[in-house]
């Protein structure tokens, strides 16, 4: 049987919004709580649906405010380094620090994602369960004309919270970028012909994957695009893209503390996803 961890890296010095694993948001109940909650219970969600694997779940921080907070609600807490320059240099930080972390497969589930369907986890499980060749795997949803539009309008003022992705015929990433991939003519972006695949910032690594991660720097284009993945592929690590089905609602981040209003919504809209 394969050991899956999930672990939600959060930490509290966010450059773009200090703080927000501890922001307040409330669902249709009522219930009022703080983002790293609501996460951590998306994540709580994911139950083997398989007999092959079983399931884990930690949340890994650097700031005792959010240990406290986590651990107060229930979540296995691990202290992390706060060197750590991204999520997955904080996933590798959980399983050398804490022991408890025997795991085959490492999903890293982020921490201002609370709006991760429960489906995309299944399906990166699932794809490294079923193809043991492969190193990473993360999923992409194909975007819709008002995304698209959102998107460009979001370029033009300077504003860049979501990732595109262009892959390969067998389904292997070419690159990520903040900006809009691959080129569009001018006015295409109302053209159904011309498909852009958002990112989904979930993915699943093999344990050795990650200890590879481990031993690279960033190189020039991380550092560009601010994008840990491209560390991967700029070493020659394969990452598997899955196109999924587009949720019924956009796929928002909390990036900005505009994003609260719109997360928000969503929480009080629907109760499972």
């Amino acid at each position: 049987m394969k050991k899956v961890a999930i672990i939600i890296p959060a930490r509290y010095q966010s450059v773009r919004f200090p703080g927000k694993p501890l922001v307040q948001l409330s669902d249709s109940s009522g219930k009022i709580a703080p983002l790293i909650y609501w996460v951590w219970n998306q994540a709580k969600r994911v139950i083997p649906l398989r007999n092959d694997y079983s399931v884990t779940l930690y949340i890994a921080t650097d700031d005792e405010r959010i240990r406290e907070c986590a651990s107060n609600f229930g979540a296995s807490v691990v202290m992390t380094d706060i060197s750590c320059l991204n999520g997955t240099e904080r996933c590798l930080d959980a399983i050398l620090k804490d022991t408890r972390i025997n795991a085959d497969i490492i999903i890293n589930f982020q921490g201002d994602a609370p709006l991760t369907p429960v489906s995309f986890v299944y399906a990166i499980i699932n794809h490294m369960l079923d193809n043991a060749d492969s190193s990473v795997v993360t999923p992409c949803v194909r975007m819709s004309q008002e995304q698209k539009t959102q998107f460009i309008s979001d370029m033009k003022q300077g504003i860049s919270g979501g990732t595109t992705v262009v892959f390969n015929k067998y389904k292997q990433a070419l690159y990520f970028s903040k900006g809009l991939i691959p080129f569009l003519p001018n006015d295409a972006e109302t053209d159904d012909l011309y498909n852009i695949f958002l990112h989904i910032g979930l993915y699943a690594y093999s344990t050795d994957a990650l200890h590879q991660y481990g031993n690279y720097k960033p190189g020039a284009l991380e550092t560009s695009e601010k994008l840990e993945q491209l560390r991967f592929l700029e070493n020659d690590i394969s990452i598997s893209v899955l196109e999924m089905p587009s949720p019924p609602f956009s796929l928002w981040e909390l990036n900005h503390p505009s994003d609260k209003i719109l997360i928000e919504s969503v929480l009080k809209t629907y109760t499972s996803f």
